[in-house]
């Protein structure tokens, strides 16, 4: 029955269907009326010939049958008859296979030492040839190195492809299976099977792909290569301060993998520069992630490498991750904050403590309201005056903090000093706007020309006392602007899209200076918007002044970030303005030119973002359409590279660069502007031996969410098993030969991936599986039954048939 509705309709989901529910002719009249124009059709034929003399009854028989039939034609073409078969089964359909060939498919942790990509490409290979086993799964072979492509057809004079070569520094399992099954998403799709050591080292989640898959009831297996107990230890990352102090204890911790030495000392080495090396023992009860700490005094000043890693071991899969390294900058005097509060308000609570807890900053506060009984005992923390000198200010402090204060309250030298503080001495200075009193109170006095942003009125629309106890109904969202992305001082996260949406997913803000407009030469980092369809103030924007900068802050509620997230941002966010903004100034480093990079390590032929803000001698900004900057590598030849300037911008050029090759790459803008050259690390980011061991945690969660199943060919540790709860009896036993196969093989030495006939007995073990375990699928086709233009030439054949016939008989 199924052959014949597949020969009436050609669909080749009939052909799969296990159950046939419903099966009928439909027509656009009624079938009694369609029956009694097909009966009186043939009547009318019978009784044209019937009367006719001189016919012979095989002549009559002919042409009575040429006319009821043509006339049957003709009703046919009116009725449009439609075929409507509903049904259920598992039809034929593409299994889409993906081969994982990225470095950590080359590490070799077989018996022979067969790498993990050659045991892959003997399992396709034995799936090509297993094809005609199982007919009703139509392989399409896919491979993932650097992006997923079509597999390569055999070589010439070979039933067999090219070998397959490791490429890749990340996988990604989500590219693998919406790649594979993008091209067969509108077909019945039987499965997914990936050949793979389940190596998923990307920063996304599987969740809405799999949830996908289960929608279109596509199970995902897997042929899980590798040893889910392969020895290995793996270095990730190094956490510590960007800044270190000369002959002072710093505390890094390392963040690292192990599996096969729990419980055993691994030993670490860590060197700084070429002076100072430490060793230590690093010891963890389990298998997986783990971090230690260790401590290093540096005793020279500089930019230096840290270099950690553990020695060889001759148990490990492969010694590629046991090596890391990060540079670090060791300096000698703390960078100096004065902080100038009128009150103590929460930000000046929250910041004060921040400051007292980092050990790269001295801190000095001098608060207007203070309780002068503060000063009878003596303290190291509060002035009871303001600075009065040029040296007192510009020799003791770095940056100067102002807020919750009317500026006009301070003393006139004073304000005269801290103009000379940024724009001679090369000073820096933050304003914490309260939306009330700053920047407001700034107008018409010498701060004012300081500021990277213009007032548009003399007093704010907030106070101190709404924000205690009336906060104002508008809340403003933060978000990274265009100048913002990559930038150290507002970064948290390399990832660009996480960065963005960790600024967009802060506190809102309530206390914001909206009388505001920026400057030309201002670089806005973060703005803020009540709505989609509101304008867009500036949150956090700064620019040079003079020698030095001004930072403005539109809101002083950062606090909020420590008390709902911890140290995690707030602190990171005001160590990074303290590291960007005091250590020009500590370090007497030129300010009449900058060059800024989004980044200082990035992975080769990344984009690294270039900004130059360049000044005249005078500190006025230098115009020009372009500039041509160098970089250089390490003593390699040097290149040229342009930023182009910004029209409505004077001042600041932007360009990019991409670096070619491994090491520190040396940029530097022409001499005559006395600019300290930039060092750009670029790195060959390998996440492919972070954790070599094979994934079946992982696979079996996939496997187990869309009702797929994992096929181990390889070694298993004691007391793990594969997820074979979907299995069928008849499968089940299959596995459990290939077990005692594969056992017996390796206890004589031989790796089951050279041996051809467990290889092909695996092959069709997985393709039976698949085959049987194809999930059922509604079946409904509707076909027309009928032609206009076959019927109509066929009818119009019978007719001409018809009247040849009476021709030769001599009836017309």
């Amino acid at each position: 029955m199924n052959h014949i509705l597949y020969w009436l309709t050609q669909d080749p989901r009939l052909l799969g269907a296990e159950t046939l529910l419903h099966v009928e002719i439909q027509t656009r009249f009624p079938g009694w009326i369609t029956l009694f124009a097909l009966i009186a059709a043939v009547a009318l034929a019978i009784t044209c010939y019937r009367r006719v003399p001189n016919l012979t009854p095989r002549q009559r028989r002919v042409l009575t049958t040429l006319r009821a039939c043509a006339y049957a034609l003709m009703i046919f073409m009116l009725a449009n008859p439609i075929l409507k078969v509903e049904g259920e089964g598992c039809p034929t359909g593409p299994l889409p296979i993906v081969v994982d060939r990225t470095e950590s498919m080359s590490l070799e942790d077989g018996i022979a030492g067969h790498s993990r990509l050659k045991a892959a490409q003997a399992i396709a290979n034995a799936l090509t040839a297993a094809q005609a086993a199982t007919p009703s799964l139509q392989q399409v072979q896919y491979l993932y190195g650097t992006e997923l492509t079509a597999a390569p057809p055999p070589e010439k004079g070979s039933s067999l492809p090219p070998a397959f070569t490791a490429e890749g520094l990340r996988t990604s399992l989500r590219a693998q299976i919406e790649g594979a099954f993008r091209e067969h998403r509108g077909n019945y799709c039987p499965g997914l099977l990936l050949i793979t050591d389940g190596a998923n080292n990307v920063p996304e989640t599987l969740d809405a792909t799999l949830e996908s898959l289960v929608q279109h009831q596509t199970p995902v297996y897997a042929v899980a290569i590798g040893r889910a107990d392969a020895a290995d230890i793996a270095l990730d990352e190094i956490l510590c301060e960007d800044i270190i102090f000369v002959n002072e204890k710093a505390k890094f911790f390392i963040n690292a993998h192990q599996s096969g030495f729990s419980g055993q000392p691994i030993p670490i080495k860590a060197t700084l520069g070429s002076e100072t090396s430490v060793s230590t023992n690093a010891t963890t009860d389990h298998d997986g992630e783990w971090s230690f700490a260790f401590e290093i005094t540096p005793h020279t000043e500089g930019v230096q490498e840290l270099v950690v890693e553990a020695p060889p071991n001759s148990r490990e899969v492969t010694t590629k991750n046991n090596v890391i390294k990060r540079r670090v900058r060791v300096i000698r005097d703390r960078i100096r904050v004065l902080m100038i509060f009128g009150q103590p308000s929460w930000e000046y609570r929250y910041l004060c403590g921040a400051f007292e807890r980092d050990r790269r900053v001295q801190n000095r506060v001098f608060l207007q309201s203070i309780d002068p009984r503060i000063f009878k005992g003596g303290s190291p923390l509060y002035l009871e005056t303001l600075p009065t000198t040029r040296d007192e200010l510009f020799r003791k402090y770095d940056i100067v903090c102002l807020g919750r204060l009317d500026v006009r309250t301070l003393p006139p030298g004073f304000i005269s000093l801290l103009k000379d503080f940024v724009m001679e001495d090369g000073g820096n200075l933050v304003i914490h706007s309260d939306g009330a009193s700053l920047p407001f109170s700034a107008k018409n006095t010498l701060l004012e020309p300081m500021l990277p942003v213009r007032l548009l009125s003399a007093i704010g629309d907030s106070s101190f006392s709404q924000e205690l106890f009336k906060p104002l109904d508008t809340a403003y969202r933060l978000e990274l602007g265009d100048e913002g992305q990559g930038h150290p001082l507002v970064t948290f996260t390399p990832n660009i899209a996480d960065n963005r949406k960790t600024w967009a997913d802060f506190v809102p803000v309530y206390e914001l200076a909206t009388q505001v407009e920026l400057k030309p030469s201002a670089i806005p980092l973060v703005n803020a918007k009540a709505d989609e369809n509101s304008p867009r103030y500036p949150a956090i924007a700064y620019h040079n002044y003079g020698r030095g900068m001004v930072l403005y802050m539109g809101f002083d509620s950062t606090w909020r970030w420590r008390k709902i997230y911890g140290d995690r941002y707030f602190r990171d966010f005001w160590g990074k303005v303290v590291q960007f903004m005091g250590l020009p100034h500590l370090l007497r480093e030129s300010a009449q030119a900058r060059l800024i990079p989004d980044r200082l390590e990035v992975a080769l032929g990344e984009r690294v973002q270039l900004t130059g803000m360049i000044r005249n001698r005078d500190f006025s900004p230098f115009l020009a359409e372009s500039i041509e900057i160098t970089s250089q590598l390490e003593k390699g030849e040097e290149r040229h590279l342009k930023l182009e300037g910004s029209p409505d911008r004077p001042g600041i050029f932007r360009g990019s660069f991409y670096p070619e090759a491994e090491g520190r790459w040396q940029i530097r803008l022409p001499a005559e502007f006395e600019a300290e050259p930039v060092e750009i690390t670029a790195i060959k980011v390998n996440s492919e031996f972070i954790n070599s061991t094979m994934r079946l945690p992982l696979l079996n969660s996939i496997a187990e969410k869309t009702g797929g199943a994992v096929f181990v060919p390889g070694t298993l540790p004691a007391g793990v098993t594969p997820y074979d709860a979907k299995f069928t009896p008849a499968a089940r036993d299959r596995a459990t030969a290939l077990a005692n196969d594969r056992m017996v093989l390796e206890k004589n030495g031989k790796d089951p991936f050279a041996d051809s006939g467990y290889v092909k007995a695996m092959a069709t073990h997985i393709l039976k599986t698949i085959a049987d375990q194809r999930p059922k699928q509604p079946v409904t086709v509707e076909r027309s039954l009928w032609d206009w233009i076959g019927l109509l030439i066929l009818a119009a054949t019978l007719f001409c048939a018809e009247y040849f016939f009476r021709k030769i008989w001599y009836l017309d």
